[in-house]
């Protein structure tokens, strides 16, 4: 799978690696969820640690940026607004971090990296359906981190707010 991906996102395969309920076995996330065993219901959480990808999708975060506040693109819904001026609130938090979302950036062809993610995503999930003996899931989500400390900060904090909440 990470040979795959790799090619289709150019990537090192040693770039990607699997986190969540996939690796761990059950979910950490709040509770009723939490402990709940990895299944056909779960997603497959994947992150790339590429400084590389990391900075052309800090760029498409950007060129998203200036493209909605300039009208050039424009949200189909009020909910699709709504979700937009989150996702630029959680760019402006989380890129200096060293991390974003590969997937809060809109698949449309103004962004052809976020299309090309976005393809690799939905590809993965239906090759892994006709894999004999590979899991189901849901969907497919990847992050994309700038360095592996940046990787690791996220990790610990995650699982920190998982124990204590």
């Amino acid at each position: 799978m990470r040979g795959w991906l790799s090619h289709r996102l150019s990537v090192h395969p040693k770039e990607i690696t699997l986190v969540g309920s996939a690796r761990i076995g059950y979910s950490l996330a709040s509770p009723p969820e939490l402990g709940r065993p990895f299944g056909k219901h779960s997603d497959l959480d994947l992150c790339v640690v590429s400084a590389t990808l990391f900075g052309q999708f800090e760029e498409a975060v950007e060129q998203f940026r200036v493209d909605y506040r300039a009208g050039k693109v424009l949200p189909l819904s009020d909910t699709e607004r709504q979700l937009w001026n989150a996702n630029l609130d959680f760019a402006s938090r989380n890129l200096p971090k060293g991390f974003f979302d590969a997937n809060k950036v809109p698949n449309r062809q103004q962004y052809p990296l976020a299309q090309k993610i976005a393809q690799a995503m939905f590809l993965l999930v239906k090759k892994l359906d006709v894999t004999p003996m590979a899991p189901r899931v849901r969907k497919a989500s990847i992050r994309i981190y700038q360095d592996w400390p940046s990787l690791i900060n996220r990790v610990a904090f995650n699982l920190g707010w998982a124990l204590n909440s």
